[in-house]
């Protein structure tokens, strides 16, 4: 198995804009289209949400930029002047996966007594080799820009990296069922099963991202990293049944599971430096910055109003500090530099956030990201049972089938941890149910379908908070009919979510929102025929 991932990105920056700057351009205000946000959910209350919104063509938004005037991309292999792809892939990975396998098995048919009984044993031995190669531009530093703004510069020359892992597995399995008598049986088996890590977890080398700020004033970026090496997750695989078949077309079962998992996948936040990558917003020159933003001399220069020491103010004090010259700003503005001229207006801000950007220098510190990655977690269990049956009512047509399962982990997420701490917890595990009505007959096949999934944990450590993400508890409706016109020709419809159920996504607390999706039902025709 092979995969080939290409990616690439480009910054145009257009300066110190904000949503009050709109008004001041009329041609591009032009090119926008005013909406209603929040009109655009009908289920939900977004309080607090701006009312409205504007939407516009990227393609037209991106050739009106270069029309006037923002031309130059931040990246260096971006062509300026042009409305296009960047040709500087960030990312150019492919994934080699080779895999030996072979397999036996044999089929027993013998009578324990009076019971009929089959047995099937098997095993399948597999030997894997993961060669991973990404020709990366890595990263060379993080380009301050304004308080909360930040670029990943990027050279125009690739670098090659590579990663390569193996592994080797032995799978056996076994299935066994007795007929206990006419209209009852039981079933057991066991097997070995692995499931391989995603080809996204297995490409070779590191991403950087960006802050929200200075790291003086708490803020670190993020980064990932994945893992070539990563092992599959193996599983022990115990179950048991028993199947009752009261009639021709009717039957109930019950069932237990049990499974025994190492090497669960899972994620890491790991606090390191990515490509050396220096930080200037906790430099010599940020920490002299912030210094004179907590002096007496500061708020003596501010009119007599203690200096903020936020983001906007620390970059502005920064850029003075290391440019100390004299420009003059698009208005015909005269400004200079140095911290002596520092007064702490707005109007200074955007006029040396807009003129300057700060580089890391060697006199800086390493950077710490907290950078998210894949890792092979602790073993684990689960175990859960199984409820079923189906019945139809004579020779009417109409039937229903019903199930229910249980299935619980013997490790979960504590919601109370420490946020600085990776947790291992066991991901999907929820309880599930359905219930069908169905008809079958005279050509026409009917199915009314009640599914419901109780709440499950989906995600963990994300962020630099480490935080869990829960997929809360869902339940719909969904409808399925279709009729065989003749022997080659038949037509179906279906109705996906017929009363339109949303889904809500949340972190530690129900009421930390992650992610909501205002959903309405999807509906479906189709037409088949045979020759």
């Amino acid at each position: 198995m092979s995969t080939h991932q290409l990616s690439s990105g480009s910054n145009l920056t257009m300066g110190d804009w904000g949503v009050s700057d709109s008004g001041n351009v009329p041609d591009m205000v032009a090119l926008l289209t005013p909406f209603s946000l929040t009109g655009a959910f009908d289920d939900v209350n977004p309080v607090g949400a701006p009312t409205g919104g504007w939407k516009g063509n990227a393609n037209v938004l991106g050739q009106w930029a270069l029309d006037h005037g923002y031309r130059n991309w931040t990246e260096a292999s971006a062509p300026d002047g042009q409305l296009r792809y960047n040709p500087g892939f960030s990312t150019d990975s492919s994934v080699d996966e080779d895999t030996l396998a072979v397999y036996a098995q044999v089929h027993l048919k013998f009578d324990l007594g009076s019971m009929p009984s089959n047995l099937v044993l098997g095993a399948r031995y597999e030997d894997t080799n993961v060669h991973s190669v990404n020709s990366q531009l890595v990263p060379t530093g993080l380009l301050w820009q304004d308080d909360n703004d930040f670029q990943v510069v990027r050279p125009t020359t690739a670098t090659l990296v590579d990663g390569k892992g193996d592994y080797k597995n032995l799978l056996p399995n076994l299935d066994f069922d007795i007929g206990l008598t006419d209209s009852m049986k039981a079933r057991f088996s066991y097997s070995k099963t692995i499931a391989r890590a995603g080809y996204g977890s297995l490409a070779a080398g590191s991403n950087a991202g960006t802050p929200g700020g200075s790291s003086l004033n708490g803020f670190l970026p993020s980064g990932s990293s994945n893992n070539p090496d990563l092992l599959p997750l193996e599983s022990d695989n115990f179950d048991i049944s028993f199947e009752y078949y009261f009639s021709d077309t009717g039957y109930i079962s019950a069932g237990a599971f049990l499974k025994n998992v190492s090497n669960f996948i899972g994620n890491a936040v790991i606090q390191q430096n990515l490509f050396g990558i220096t930080n200037q917003t906790g430099g010599p020159s940020a920490q002299a910055a912030m210094a004179f933003l907590r002096s007496a001399q500061c708020t003596a220069q501010a009119g007599g109003s203690a200096c903020g020491t936020d983001d906007s103010a620390l970059f502005t004090a920064t850029a003075m500090l290391l440019n100390p010259g004299t420009f003059v700003d698009p208005m015909g503005v005269s400004w200079t530099g140095g911290l002596a001229n520092y007064n702490n207006s707005n109007a200074q801000h955007v006029a040396f956030a807009t003129k300057y950007d700060i580089l890391p220098t060697a006199q800086d510190p390493l950077y710490t990201f907290n950078v998210n990655t894949p890792v092979n977690n602790k073993d684990a269990q689960i175990h859960g049972f199984e409820f079923g049956g189906q019945y139809f009512f004579g020779e009417s047509g109409f039937g229903v089938l019903a199930n229910y399962t249980i299935v619980d982990g013997d490790i979960g997420y504590d919601v109370t941890s420490d946020p600085n701490v990776n947790q291992f917890a066991l991901t999907g595990l929820s309880d599930s149910a359905n219930a069908v009505l169905m008809f079958e007959k005279f050509g026409l096949s009917a199915r009314l379908a009640y599914n419901w999934r109780d709440q499950f944990l989906s995600n963990i450590n994300q962020g630099g908070w480490r935080n869990p993400i829960y997929v809360e508890a869902y339940d719909q409706i969904d409808l399925s009919v279709g009729y065989d016109i003749n022997d080659n020709f038949a037509v179906s419809f279906e109705a996906i979510n017929l009363t339109g159920e949303d889904v809500r996504w949340h972190g530690r607390s129900d009421l930390q929102l992650w992610r909501l999706e205002d959903q309405g039902p999807r509906y479906a025709l189709g037409a088949r025929y045979k020759f």
